[in-house]
């Protein structure tokens, strides 16, 4: 049995400003051990519950937050960025038995996190899959469902573990903090530890299928960026056409072929 984790800081408890992950920052050391703390959690009690292999991508910035010696035996991490439309995904595929997310945070465009955005706060003001705003939890949901693999559990703020919990009922979420105002609320460090091997145990190994989520027929992506040339040089990708001077619309019935252009034009 295989897990597949996929991890962020913005989703942790205790993080309220970008500060506090940037590795250029002096706040970043201790919130890069958090970050590690709360994977370890997570990998160590879904091990005990019978994952032979936790593989662990790291999604954050650089992709090298996580401090490799907090992760317990039997884990493998990916470090850094592999260039495939996978991104925080990178490394999934069918062989895995299920995923899980850890530091998901809430989307540009909604409230829930004082950091919420999707993939880059500085480029998007929001990103629409038919019709409905999309977080970084449904972009890697829906990819996840793509290799035909169930999402398990969640961690992050209270407003993204809400919205997971719509779209897969029997997900085991783990609201690690509250967002209020540019404020967060969180339970003290060993609180939350517990809280994540607590709500892990209660995974029944027999009943994952429960957490599969289905690829809808087509997708309509609506991605209005915050600026105007980011919309305009999107333009060129092919397929993709301009709603208005910040928008672009996408629509296609594969969605490798959405992770393919969004990965596009993201880097220009």
């Amino acid at each position: 049995m295989k897990l597949f984790i996929s991890a962020d800081m913005e989703g942790l408890a205790h993080v309220v400003t970008s500060s506090e992950v940037n590795r250029e920052h002096a706040d970043y050391p201790y919130f890069s051990e958090w970050m590690s703390k709360e994977v370890a959690a997570l990998a160590e009690t879904a091990m005990k519950k019978g994952f032979e292999e936790v593989f662990i991508k790291d999604g954050h910035a650089s992709g090298r937050n996580i401090v490799p010696s907090y992760l317990p035996s039997g884990s493998k991490l990916l470090r850094s960025w592999t260039g495939d439309p996978l991104l925080m995904m990178a490394g999934l595929d069918k062989s895995f038995d299920g995923v899980a997310f850890v530091g998901y945070h809430s989307a540009a465009g909604h409230s829930g996190n004082p950091l919420a955005h999707t993939v880059s706060g500085a480029k998007i003001s929001h990103l629409k899959i038919n019709g409905q705003i999309a977080s970084e939890f449904l972009l890697n949901a829906y990819t996840a469902a793509y290799y035909g693999v169930p999402v398990i559990a969640i961690t992050g703020d209270a407003a993204v573990c809400r919205e997971a919990k719509k779209w897969i009922p029997s997900i085991i979420t783990i609201p690690v903090k509250e967002g209020i105002g540019t404020a967060t609320i969180s339970m003290a460090e060993c609180d939350v530890i517990s809280f994540i091997h607590e709500s892990m145990r209660k995974l029944d190994m027999k009943i994952l299928k429960e957490c599969q989520l289905y690829l809808p027929e087509a997708f309509d992506i609506e991605l209005k960026f915050t600026r105007y040339h980011y919309a305009y040089q999107a333009s060129f990708y092919p397929g993709v056409t301009l709603k208005d001077d910040y928008t672009i619309q996408y629509y296609t019935e594969d969605y490798y072929e959405f992770l393919r252009m969004f990965m596009f034009v993201m880097k220009g």
